[in-house]
């Protein structure tokens, strides 16, 4: 298969980063996953169960 053989890769979620801060960045990300997830009948992941504890019980650090 060749290079022109291959579907484009375009980036799923287009974000300005320019003088944004990192959780802004990270908020306008979410909001289109929440679009595409609407748009699209995909459910919200469950939100996980726990109070941040790994696994053996120990609190993350």
């Amino acid at each position: 298969m060749t290079d022109h053989d291959q579907p484009s890769r375009q980036p799923l979620f287009l974000v300005s980063t320019e003088g944004k801060t990192e959780d802004e960045i990270a908020e306008e990300i979410m909001a289109q996953v929440r679009a595409y997830r609407a748009a699209h009948g995909i459910p919200e992941p469950a939100e996980p169960d726990g109070n941040g504890a790994d696994r053996d019980g120990e609190e993350s650090t």
